[in-house]
């Protein structure tokens, strides 16, 4: 994926402006300066959803879950002191902000797993999806045909919901 700042976005206009051979298209590009500003702007100030927010909703999933691993079953008691369930974003919360306090999006697992799925995936940097999550059950876990069944069916409700909740630009009036 490529971003362009607001000023390398009207230099390529600009430098489009007077190198593209359609005038129809030089004027597009030369107005470029006056339209992406309020664009941006819209986009830009789509509304997060606040840390607190997130807080609430992986708290949320891990009492619904009785606070126990959605991977491999276990919790923590007198027995197993080591667990240590924490809330993982099947969509990567940075990337997918817009997803990050919905529960459909987060499940329950446990913080050693959840270490090894960021390792297995390229580190904590590197954005991940339920796809990324459901290689890793297909391949560390293949027994576990219900938790794969319901991992394809949370990416089914959740690509109903991103376009919902994902800011995207109003239809144009032409």
């Amino acid at each position: 994926m490529t971003f362009f700042s607001l000023s390398g976005l009207e230099k390529l206009s600009i430098e489009l402006s007077l190198n593209l051979r359609s005038e129809q298209r030089r004027a597009y590009c030369r107005r470029v300066s006056e339209v992406a500003p309020p664009v941006l702007e819209f986009l830009a100030i789509a509304p997060s959803p606040t840390q607190e927010q997130i807080s609430q909703a992986v708290n949320f999933v891990k009492s619904k879950n009785k606070k126990t691993c959605q991977v491999t079953g276990a919790s923590r008691d007198k027995y197993n002191k080591l667990i240590e369930v924490v809330g993982h974003h099947l969509y990567d919360k940075n990337a997918y902000h817009f997803l990050s306090a919905d529960p459909d999006n987060i499940l329950t697992i446990d913080k050693r797993l959840h270490e090894d799925f960021h390792q297995w995936n390229g580190g904590t940097q590197k954005t991940c999806t339920i796809d990324d999550f459901i290689d890793y059950v297909e391949w560390l876990y293949p027994d576990k045909h219900e938790l794969i069944l319901t991992l394809h069916n949370k990416r089914i409700v959740l690509m109903i919901k991103s376009p919902q909740l994902q800011r995207t630009l109003p239809e144009s009036k032409d």
